[in-house]
């Protein structure tokens, strides 16, 4: 069993967005792997104000990280089962990460906990919901590890940052939570693909495993 992570103010909590009076995606879904920017006025009505980023182009300023740039996502709709719970992915993003001052950077390094980091850097952001079939509270013990297409391995000890590690699922209940994971340089825009593999499921009484976890799934994002 995994112990319970925090994650602080990394902007995970769904990208939402400051104050403004630009665009406002609050209870809006996403768009579709191949979305692309509208024609926009001088004034850039791309900035997000309130809720998700969810079309290429959208953007918002971010406290601890700087100004955050959507450069792709898909809607793959994928799930696999582990255990009684069912891991759906919801979307699955490429995010454009720019620091704006000193303290943004060090925070980023902090967080992945490397002194790699570029200006810009790129994060893959996948949202995904947990559904206990169960009749018991469940604790799902997180993402064990993502493979890009090129073959960068992302784990909690190597670039992930992973909201779900020790989530507490009622019987009968949905989660809606997210993972981070910071790009190799230059490997955004060759995202094709990624593989998931998921850790234990354990019971919230004794925490003894349900499941020992999944063996790797391929999700395609590029159709």
């Amino acid at each position: 069993m995994k112990k319970m992570v925090t994650l602080s103010a990394l902007g995970l909590a769904l990208l939402l967005a400051g104050c403004g009076n630009t665009v406002d995606n609050s209870g809006k879904k996403p768009s579709t792997t191949k979305a692309t920017t509208s024609k926009v006025s001088k004034k850039d009505t791309r900035e997000v104000t309130n809720g998700e980023l969810l079309k290429v182009g959208q953007w918002t300023k971010d406290d601890s990280q700087g100004k955050i740039t959507l450069a792709k996502i898909w809607a793959p709709k994928t799930s696999i089962t582990d255990g009684p719970v069912k891991f759906m992915v919801e979307s699955v993003k490429i995010l454009k990460v720019m620091p704006q001052n000193d303290n943004q950077l060090t925070f980023a390094k902090d967080t992945f906990q490397t002194n790699s980091i570029t200006k810009p850097y790129y994060e893959l952001q996948v949202v995904y919901n947990l559904q206990n079939s169960s009749d018991q509270e469940v604790q799902f013990n997180g993402i064990k590890a993502i493979v890009t297409t090129t073959g960068q391995q992302l784990s909690m000890d190597s670039g992930l940052e992973d909201e779900g590690v020790g989530t507490a699922v009622a019987a009968k209940a949905t989660k809606r939570t997210v993972a981070v994971g910071l790009l190799n340089e230059g490997d955004a825009s060759k995202i094709k693909d990624i593989t998931v593999t998921l850790d234990s499921v354990s019971d919230t009484e004794n925490y003894e495993d349900i499941s020992e976890g999944t063996d790797a799934v391929k999700i395609k994002l590029e159709q």
